[in-house]
């Protein structure tokens, strides 16, 4: 995990490493991440979710060991999450940011 600076939230950092199991090592630039962050409409607290979930975070108490919020408040905010992205999991969260960077990135093709 990148240290973060004081002062510094989760979403404003300026990569955020992705990996875990499963999933081949990758970065999002801190403007793939925003993009992604208003795509999404994401609030602060979501983003800052959705970052640890990117990051391989993917349990509950995790979370909430590193918001410091209780595991109830966690699960609160995961189901706008979910309900904002339209997935039902973690596992979706992730696989949507990767996929929605990789659009971000594919060669446009002109019509």
């Amino acid at each position: 995990m990148i240290p973060m600076s004081s002062g510094e939230s989760r979403s404003s950092r300026t990569i955020l490493a992705v990996g875990g199991v499963g999933w081949s090592s990758m970065v999002l630039s801190k403007k793939e991440f925003k993009a992604f962050q208003e795509k999404f409409k994401l609030s602060p607290r979501q983003a800052e979710l959705a970052a640890y979930i990117i990051e391989g975070c993917d349990s509950n108490a995790e979370l909430a060991r590193r918001t410091g919020l209780t595991t109830g408040t966690v699960k609160v905010h995961l189901h706008s999450l979910f309900m904002r992205m339209g997935v039902g999991s973690k596992l979706c969260v992730a696989t949507t940011a990767f996929q929605f960077v990789r659009s971000l990135n594919s060669p446009r093709k002109k019509t």
